[in-house]
């Protein structure tokens, strides 16, 4: 085996030995194959620890399986990506994928006809199910007005789109409805959503024992879906080689994500901000080392921020222990928000990088994030088994970081676009 393949692998030690060797096998796999193949995508399904995610996946790889194939009644759902950022369109996917599950459906993911959006399947492999979409389905919705949402509930003889971007119909549907009664007899059910309801569905009364009875937890069910859905292609993976090797070398690792504003990734010279504004963020992770760095061979930190400054100065003020780039990055959805930067739309690689650092981020044994941003949220609620972080924002004084200070999983989890 490759000597520099071997040292791509991350096991999170002491710290969470029930996933030592879940992480080992994925990411040495995932390593190695990217190393020596010369595919497209990853073949190798990610390993968790047994019980982590329960043992619903047998049953639904089959159910899905079935139907793509047509050995099953054709019960689809199609989750068509909204006009957001990143994290709204993996928690929307998420949720989406929760439905299906519950109600027995085969999930696909499809971009919608907003062709500013890079597809799902342009950065991710299908390291179970294969998600992608089976064909054009703009002639069911129409072709949707660039920056406009399809608007209320429409459908054919056999086929429904349900709109759920506003309104309170989402949260009633996921948290009080028996969702196998919603749209029984549809075989193609189009799902517009952008928020996330992997933990509050555990509050549903005609859900949360089935969820339970699968071995899912509201700290594990966003994470479970993750990783069964969704896996790093190659892609750009070079420019990440050196952050996995560093993974691998028995340090501790804290994650920090520290959100300064879209501004300073789409427009650079209005990038002012300096490590007065981010102490939150430093002393937290300093605080996070005097708790666990003991029997760790040292700490390292791996930035991500929209500030190329923020990076720049937090490298130079602790060198080899900051992991980052500090290069201009761009926003995984440029081009959305067109009040910013009107048409500077995100490319294949920029959205690719997106992926990439977020599941590295999900990698580190403690995260901290930007209270208001669902990409550290997102990439946090990916930890698994155990999901421990800690919220700060800009500007904000140090504050404890101590075992008993962690964000609340359930409080955290309704936050903006929600988990």
């Amino acid at each position: 085996m490759n000597t520099a393949c071997e040292k791509g692998f991350r096991c999170k030690g002491n710290l969470h030995p029930n996933r030592r060797i879940g992480n080992y096998i994925y990411s040495l796999a995932l390593i190695c194959l990217i190393c020596g193949a010369s595919s497209n995508a990853i073949s190798v399904a990610p390993q968790l620890p047994v019980g982590t995610c329960g043992s619903w996946q047998a049953d639904y790889l089959n159910l899905h399986r079935s139907i793509y194939e047509g050995r099953a009644p054709s019960r689809y759902v199609v989750h068509v990506a909204v006009r957001s950022g990143f994290s709204d369109r993996l928690v929307g996917a998420v949720s989406a994928f929760y439905y299906a599950l519950l109600t027995k459906r085969a999930i696909i993911f499809w971009q919608g006809p907003n062709e500013s959006l890079e597809r799902f399947e342009h950065a991710y492999g299908q390291p179970n199910v294969d998600w992608r979409p089976q064909g054009d389905y703009s002639k069911f919705l129409g072709q949707v007005p660039e920056g406009q949402y399809v608007h209320g509930d429409s459908g054919g003889d056999d086929w429904q789109h349900v709109d759920l971007v506003s309104g309170t119909f989402n949260r009633d549907l996921f948290m009080k409805q028996d969702l196998r009664g919603h749209a029984p007899d549809v075989s193609l059910l189009f799902m517009t959503i952008q928020r996330g309801f992997s933990v509050q569905l555990f509050e549903n009364p005609y859900h949360a024992e089935a969820l339970y009875n699968m071995g899912l937890r509201p700290e594990t069910a966003f994470g479970c879906a993750m990783d069964f859905l969704f896996q790093p292609l190659p892609g750009i993976y070079s420019e990440f080689e050196e952050v996995l090797s560093r993974f691998g070398e028995g340090k501790l690792t804290i994650g920090l994500q520290i959100r300064t504003g879209d501004n300073h990734m789409l427009n650079p010279s209005l990038d002012d901000v300096d490590l007065a504004d981010v102490e939150c963020f430093t002393a937290c992770a300093s605080n996070v080392e005097s708790h666990w760095q003991n029997g760790k061979n040292g700490v390292l930190w791996y930035v991500l921020s929209d500030s190329v400054q923020v990076r720049r100065r937090l490298k130079e003020a602790h060198g080899a222990k900051v992991l980052t780039t500090t290069e201009v990055i761009e926003h995984s959805a440029s081009g959305v928000d067109t009040d910013v930067i009107e048409g500077n739309l995100t490319s294949l690689q920029g959205f690719q990088a997106a992926v990439w650092e977020h599941w590295l981020f999900s990698m580190t044994d403690f995260q901290i994030i930007t209270h208001h941003s669902g990409f550290g949220r997102t990439a946090a609620f990916r930890s698994l088994p155990r999901v421990t972080f800690y919220s700060c924002t800009l500007h904000q004084s140090p504050k404890p970081c101590g075992p008993s200070d962690n964000s609340h999983i359930h409080e955290t989890a309704v936050h903006f676009a929600g988990i």
